[in-house]
């Protein structure tokens, strides 16, 4: 039986012009700055001066929220949802700031984390591990935490980041003898070496920073989302344990760390193709997100539709598979 032709692959994004890279630097000094003004307060001072900050910084994401959160829920939840979202902006800037100086044991101390025996019984298997999260609650927790545990962590950050805050993570990771790398400059080849060193490699499935290898996935109760597919690409064709970790505040604003036990992907396992692995991926997020919907922080950021407005993409089936 012939296999239907692929469609041409769609172009990369384009970089954002000067004059954008500049606008991102400048906000980035700004963002790292207000980080400084709340890092060692008291909560409660911490807190009050994060919200006044918090309404210039959501100044331009604002207009995005607005139109995603109800394209994924019900307007009885949208407003409610658009309430509790200032709440987390705020509790995650201060999480943010504390990630710089704390060291091992100071991480350790402003995280809630259960499941690590997970982890480590995933490293035991002696392949690597890919750890997966999503961008909610204090996502950044999840690698700090790993390493903090005295597991050897890389991470991927996204490209075109403004280069305060690339500094910033680097400087946390420095102090956590953690590696980064980005998305197009060498997250392959970090990957690669994390797996072959028996090490982590952590990314946040739930952004398309490359939409040249984007699929849609439902979210919440009518919408979609991008994803990109090279979590689920990578996760088969290195048949390493992929454990997913939930992130997410409490009642109270701390911060919550959970790994899940590990998943095996691909041929003979239960997670055979990337599409399966993804679904997998799409359905811890939905777990999440009944319980924290205002704790995603793509709500802000991303590029939510209606189901109805994305046909099937051909580009990328559920039941594809990667050669080895």
């Amino acid at each position: 039986m012939t296999q239907p032709e692929k469609p041409p692959a769609r172009p990369a994004p384009a970089a954002p012009g000067r004059l954008e890279m500049a606008a991102r630097h400048f906000f980035g000094w700004v963002y790292i700055r207000a980080l400084g003004w709340v890092r060692h307060l008291p909560d409660d001072r911490a807190m009050a001066r994060s919200r006044r900050l918090n309404k210039f910084f959501t100044v331009a994401e604002e207009p995005i929220a607005r139109r995603n959160i109800p394209l994924a829920y019900d307007p009885g939840r949208a407003g409610e949802i658009q309430a509790g979202r200032f709440e987390y902006l705020s509790r995650l800037k201060i999480h943010i700031s504390r990630l710089q100086g704390a060291g091992p044991c100071g991480i350790l101390s402003q995280v809630n984390v259960s499941g690590a025996e997970h982890l480590a019984a995933a490293l035991e298997q002696g392949k690597g591990v890919l750890m997966v999260s999503a961008h909610a609650g204090t996502w950044w927790h999840a690698p700090a935490v790993a390493a903090s545990l005295g597991h050897p962590v890389s991470s991927v950050l996204t490209q075109f980041l403004p280069n305060a805050i690339v500094r910033y993570l680097d400087g946390v990771a420095h102090e956590l003898d953690c590696s980064l790398t980005f998305v197009r400059m060498g997250a392959y080849e970090g990957a690669k070496a994390a797996f072959k060193q028996k090490g982590i490699f952590y990314l946040s499935f739930d952004f398309a920073s490359r939409s040249d290898r984007s699929i849609w996935m439902p979210v919440g109760d009518h919408a979609v989302f991008p994803v990109d597919t090279g979590p689920g690409v990578m996760a088969v064709r290195h048949q390493v344990p992929v454990v997913w970790v939930d992130t997410w505040h409490d009642e109270t604003g701390r911060s919550n760390i959970r790994f899940h036990a590990p998943i095996q992907a691909g041929r003979g396992t239960d997670h055979p193709t990337p599409g399966a692995v993804l679904d997998f991926f799409r359905a811890r997020l939905a777990d999440q997100l009944a319980l924290y919907p205002e704790q995603w922080w793509l709500l802000g950021h991303g590029n939510l539709k209606e189901l109805s407005e994305v046909p099937a993409d051909p580009a990328f089936s559920l039941s594809e598979t990667v050669p080895a």
